[in-house]
């Protein structure tokens, strides 16, 4: 999987030198949340023309400001154990 997306980038954005370690972790997230902390918050895609179009945003403050009935409530990864999921990736990969 990790060769599928370093050539990906590779040649879609040369000038990352590899592969970001979003896509896998995404995937690691699913199969093992025990590494990582979550957050539950209110968000909502900004749908209006302009330059945030498409952003998600959440909002972290104590008292939202964002309308929870226009929102979605989603849980939001806000750190990983980096050496578990490494150690993991390896052993993955090992088997490959």
């Amino acid at each position: 999987m990790f060769d599928y997306y370093y050539a990906l980038y590779k040649k879609q954005k040369p000038s990352l030198g590899g592969s970001p370690r979003h896509n896998l972790l995404t995937i690691r997230a699913v199969v093992n949340l025990e590494i990582f902390q979550f957050a539950l918050r209110p968000v909502i895609v900004e749908e209006q023309e302009g330059p945030a179009r498409g952003m998600t945003i959440a909002d972290f403050c104590e008292k939202p400001d964002i309308n929870i009935k226009q929102s979605h409530t989603c849980y939001i990864a806000l750190q990983f154990h980096y050496q578990s999921f490494i150690t993991e990736f390896l052993q993955v990969r090992s088997k490959l």
